[in-house]
This record gives C-alpha cells, structure tokens and sequence, in this order.
C-alpha cells in the first residue's frame, strides 16, 4: 500500500498542483477518502471547491441500500444549536447552481407537506422569531425613505453580510433600529429612522436572516441607542 498520504507535500503536490480529487488519492493509495482528508486537515492542506468533477463522487450514484443506510443513521437524529451554526456558517456566502435548483423544484413539485412539517415551519416564524411581531414589515415609513434607500444602495453596493451583489438574491436596506422604534417613541417620528448609520444593505435571505434575529451583528434593536437618537 502506498503511504505518500502521511506526507504533507505529496498531497498538496497531488491535490492542488495535478488536481487530483481525493477520491483519487485515495484510491491510490488503498485507503478511505475519509483517510486522505484526516492527513489533509493534519497539514494544514487547504480544499478546494468540491462541487462538479472536483466532487469525490463526481459521476457515482449511490445505491437504493447506500441511501436508506444513511436515511435510517439519520433518523431521529437531533442537531444541537451549535452544530446547525457550524453548517449555517459553512455555507454563508455561497449559492446554488442553477441545476441543482432545478433539481430540488422538480424534486419537490407536487409533494405534500405532512401535518408535522407544517406545524415546524408554523412554529420556527411565530411570535418573537416572525419580524412582523417586532413590527418589521407593513409599517409606515415616512418622508426620505426613498432617497435613504438609494444613499445606502450606493454606498455599501453588495451585502454586507455575505457579499452577495444582488445577481442571485435582490438587496434590502435593513434598518437595526427598527421603524417601530421611532414611531412609538414620543420624540421621534418615522423618518428620523433613515440615516446612515442605522441602515445597512443586506441580500434578501440575509435580510430575513436579520430580522429573525439570526445575524446577531444586524439583528434589530430593542430601544433606541443613545448615539442614534442623538444623530
């Protein structure tokens, strides 16, 4: 058996000058992929985009029994806060091609959602998790709105969560003081809530993710700080 994989220059010699997949390197060396990528995090080489031909399954389907292994390890399986962060921030940033949207559309055309399912998704927007209990959508939102909102296009030009520039999600301004902030208050009307420093540009899933209080740096405030009022 070949045991180049312990050294760290040969995978990185391998991996990333002549592009082999670890798949490849695994094979070679009649070990795991799991294996190969163990050496990999162990010096330090870094992966590239696995999607397409650099996938290690690239062109293999998994087998009906391959599938209902991992089905039935998964089942029942409960995902603490912490773990669903780590994939969340795995996957910040990134989008998906358009054919595998397309897949999942034709996947999910015509399926049912079960009683249990709706009832999750019932639960994971109500009360304080749905922006619109804070207030955060359908309010009035005063004079200058419009030309705040095209200041704030102008000057942050793509997310500043994830750095999407608007090609695959459209761009929200996002307020951190909320309007609603501003029209209970008994010094403040709504329009006092449009200056720069409490607007920032965000794509719309970010948005989402913001106003549920998600984005702990952009989720919305509860009171009007001291520096904005005072703006």
């Amino acid at each position: 058996m070949v045991t180049r994989y312990r050294n760290g220059w040969w995978l990185e010699q391998k991996y990333h000058r002549e592009g082999w997949t670890q798949k490849q390197i695994a094979d070679e060396c009649a070990v795991s992929p799991r294996t190969i990528r163990k050496y990999m995090d162990r010096f330090g080489v870094e992966t590239r985009d696995v999607r397409g031909e650099n996938h290690g399954l690239y062109g293999e389907t998994r087998s009906e029994e391959t599938k209902a292994k991992i089905s039935a390890s998964l089942t029942g399986r409960d995902v603490d806060d912490a773990w669903r962060e780590r994939i969340a921030a795995a996957h910040r940033g990134t989008t998906l091609p358009e054919d595998v949207r397309t897949k999942i559309s034709e996947t999910l055309e015509g399926r049912e959602k079960s009683a249990e399912t709706r009832r999750k998704m019932s639960e994971s927007t109500a009360g304080e998790k749905n922006p619109a209990w804070r207030g955060g959508h359908g309010l009035y939102y005063g004079s200058g709105w419009t030309e705040a909102r095209e200041r704030v296009r102008d000057r942050d030009e793509v997310c500043q969560h994830c750095g999407n520039d608007g090609s695959d999600h459209l761009l929200d301004v996002h307020h951190l003081a909320p309007v609603r902030l501003f029209i209970e208050s008994d010094d403040h009307d709504p329009s006092d809530a449009h200056f720069d420093e409490n607007l920032v540009l965000l794509c719309r899933p970010c948005h989402i993710r913001a106003e549920w209080g998600a984005i702990e740096e952009y989720a919305p405030m509860d009171s009007i700080p001291d520096r904005i009022s005072e703006a």
